[in-house]
């Protein structure tokens, strides 16, 4: 009654994710009859109080993202430089956008681009090409089309194609040269065959030099492809728990596991060992986020335990944590003797005489720390060897 206290204070810090452009919009400018295309860099600066990733990012149609290799990790207050190319596929002024995706939180920025070309007579139907992302042990071949056009009223003689890096990628069999009619197309067919197994990133330009009259140029196409192999790990893999009597009830402890990938990972199945359990599945680790799990000892036996090998699975790619629990389940039982009746047999009320048996009482898997906290004996019988308190 009157009290007063104060609790310990509590920090806690909010998560700020930004980050700016030195320039909102990248103008490539006109391009000359013979130009095919332009490159232009964008510089980002992490304004967040922690680092992020741009783990993604997409372009409109025309435009390309260049370098560098995705993903990028930038540290806070620090900057990276980004490059884009602009392909006119039509004539005239085209405008787009170029959108950021960076994580954690997975926050969006967009900035603009713009270019033009007064005749576009040679032009392809992609300028840019993403085949997103994989799993390490999902990967699978994609193949698609790509088209050259010729708008102009001349012959376009494409003489042959290469790759800056073509780790990955290859081109299907098609002659070379190959002379386009005016109004007519030539098509190709890009294959990405990633490693299985292996995760990395596929950044490559694809190059298809070109003659058209006077003009010798070359168009690019940007190719991207990722491979992940989810992980994540746990702040605690050495468990020890507290040694545990008969009748005490199981321990538990809670640890912090991290997912540094892109995937969103869950825990969903329990141990193959029965002394040990999840408690809350399923888990869910959201990318670049934390989550907790609590991990239950649960002894189904009298014994020490020892570096109990514990895999935590996620349901991607069979991504595990091994944990290593340790702990004992010590057993204290009691037994007398004599479980039944003590005989005391047959004696006389004439005179006060007290008769005594004894009992042994037989105690097992006992610390030294044991007493007797109750003893119930019905008159006129009494235990005279020990009382309630007395060690055992």
């Amino acid at each position: 009654d009157g009290c007063a206290d104060t609790s310990q204070a509590t920090i806690l810090t909010q998560r700020v994710i930004s980050y700016t452009f030195d320039t909102p919009e990248i103008d490539f400018g006109k391009l000359s009859d013979c130009q095919s295309s332009a490159t232009r860099t964008i510089v980002l600066t992490n304004t967040s109080n922690e680092s992020i990733t741009i783990d993604n990012i997409s372009t409109s149609p025309g435009f390309g993202f260049v370098a560098p290799s995705l993903s990028v990790t930038i540290q806070k207050g620090q900057t990276q430089t980004f490059t884009f190319q602009f392909t006119p596929q039509v004539s005239g002024t085209t405008t787009g956008t170029a959108t950021f995706t960076a994580s954690p939180c997975g926050l969006k920025q967009t900035i603009t681009l713009k270019g033009s070309k007064d005749v576009a007579k040679v032009a392809l139907n992609v300028t840019s090409i993403d085949f997103g992302t994989m799993l390490s042990c999902a990967t699978t071949a994609i193949d698609t089309a790509i088209r050259i056009y010729n708008r102009g009223t001349g012959d376009l003689i494409i003489p042959g194609f290469s790759f800056v890096n073509s780790s990955g990628y290859s081109v299907g069999v098609t002659p070379t040269p190959k002379t386009v009619k005016p109004g007519d197309s030539a098509e190709f067919i890009l294959k990405f065959t990633p490693t299985p197994g292996v995760a990395t990133s596929y950044f490559s330009t694809l190059i298809f030099g070109y003659q058209f009259g006077i003009c010798a140029d070359s168009l690019s196409i940007n190719l991207q492809g990722i491979v992940v192999t989810p992980s994540f790990t746990a702040d605690i893999t050495d468990i020890t728990f507290p040694m545990i009597q008969a009748c005490d009830p199981p321990r538990d402890t809670v640890i912090t596991l991290t997912n540094p990938g892109s995937d969103t990972l869950r825990i969903t199945s329990q141990p193959t060992d029965p002394n040990v359990q999840f408690i809350g599945l399923p888990v869910t680790i959201l990318p670049k986020q934390t989550a907790q799990l609590r991990v239950r000892f649960q002894p189904q036996s009298f014994g020490t335990f020892t570096a109990l090998s514990i895999p935590i699975i996620a349901d991607k790619c069979n991504a595990s944590v091994v944990l290593k629990i340790s702990g004992s389940k010590q057993g204290t039982t009691f037994k007398f003797n004599e479980e039944k009746n003590l005989n005391f047999g047959d004696m006389s009320y004439c005179s006060a005489i007290q008769y005594e048996l004894p009992n042994r009482l037989n105690i097992t898997g006992a610390t030294g720390n044991e007493r007797i906290s109750k003893i119930i004996a019905n008159p006129p019988f009494v235990v005279v060897s020990h009382k309630e308190g007395d060690a055992v």
